[in-house]
This record gives C-alpha cells, sequence and structure tokens, in this order.
C-alpha cells in the first residue's frame, strides 16, 4: 500500500487541496479579523475623543490651554495615543507627545478638514511629525449650547499597533489550520 502510486496521487492531490483549503481560509479569516480590527480602533477612539470632548469645553469655552495640554499629555500617555487639540486656524494648542510651539500649522490635514466640514474627520496617512503610519479620527470642539467650533480634537492610533494585531491572529489561524490538518490526515485514511 505505501508503495503503491495511486495512494500517493491521491496522498498528494489530498495535500495539495488542503493547503488550498487552509490558506484560504486564513486569507478569508485575515480579512475578516482585519476589519473588526479597525473597526474596534474606531470605536475606541469614537468613545476617547467624546470622553475627551466633553472635558475640555465648560459652559464659557475651552478650558485654559495649560489645563488642557496636562489633560492632554496625561491621557496620551495612559492610552498610547497621539492626542492633539488645534485651533480653527490650524495651530497646535496642545499635543500629547511633542512640544505644541515646535509644531507645523495642521489646517491641512484631512481629518481636520473632515472634521470642520461635517462633523467628524477620519484619514489613514503617515504622520508628518512622527513618521509613522496612523489612523487618525478628529472632531469639532463645540461650544456648549452652540454649534460654534472653538477647536478641533484629534486622536491618532499607530497603525503598526492594528498590524501586529493582525499578524498574530493570522499566525494563530494559520497554525490552528496546520494542526487540525496534521490530526485529519491519519483520520481520513
Amino acid at each position: 500500500m505505501w508503495s503503491s502510486r495511486l495512494f500517493w496521487k491521491l496522498c498528494v492531490a489530498y495535500g495539495l487541496l488542503y493547503a488550498v483549503l487552509c490558506i484560504t481560509f486564513v486569507v478569508l479569516e485575515g480579512r475578516r479579523h482585519e476589519n473588526l480590527v479597525v473597526n474596534h480602533a474606531r470605536e475606541r477612539l469614537h468613545g476617547l475623543v467624546a470622553v475627551l470632548a466633553s472635558n475640555l469645553v465648560q459652559d464659557t469655552g475651552l478650558r485654559p490651554i495649560g489645563e488642557i495640554q496636562r489633560q492632554i499629555a496625561e491621557v496620551g500617555q495612559a492610552t498610547g495615543y497621539c492626542l492633539t487639540v488645534v485651533d480653527p486656524d490650524g495651530q497646535v494648542l496642545a499635543d500629547s507627545h511633542q512640544q505644541p510651539l515646535r509644531m507645523q500649522n495642521q489646517q491641512d490635514r484631512p481629518e481636520l478638514i473632515g472634521a470642520r466640514e461635517t462633523g467628524i474627520g477620519e484619514s489613514i496617512r503617515r504622520s508628518e511629525t512622527s513618521g509613522l503610519d496612523m489612523y487618525y479620527l478628529a472632531v469639532p470642539l463645540l461650544e456648549r449650547g452652540t454649534n460654534a467650533h472653538r477647536a478641533l480634537l484629534r486622536a491618532g492610533l499607530p497603525l503598526s499597533d492594528l498590524q501586529n494585531e493582525m499578524r498574530d491572529t493570522r499566525r494563530l489561524v494559520g497554525l490552528v489550520a496546520a494542526c487540525v490538518g496534521l490530526l485529519a490526515a491519519p483520520l481520513s485514511y
């Protein structure tokens, strides 16, 4: 039986079929998981900017800049997110990882343009400040009781964090698929 050509032809055919199925499964599951990871990151950023936005605005407008800088720095350090508060003209008022006075004008950033125009802005791009690929979400800081924009709040998450999580999941799914195949092969004999 082990020397039978038919046995080896069938074994190779089933092996190739299983390999194709495993690769297809890993790719499809990876894409599904990638969408879940990105949506989860979007939800985390939405929640964070909603809470921060309500804390940075008081009845008379924005809190004092020193207080905003302290709060942004603390939250940025605790979460690992890059947080920035920008005035309507694009001047950085506070930032969690950089000195605001050293930062260039942010007026042309796509997520800030989106936040000014529609109330929320998102973009995936390379940060000109840090050089990292980032996922950004921005919202306007509105004066309470009005729609007057006092500033814009942007939160950014390094894409490397998301990519590492997706890579780890793909490896796990691939390992599980390979183990199932190795266990199923003797049973199908």
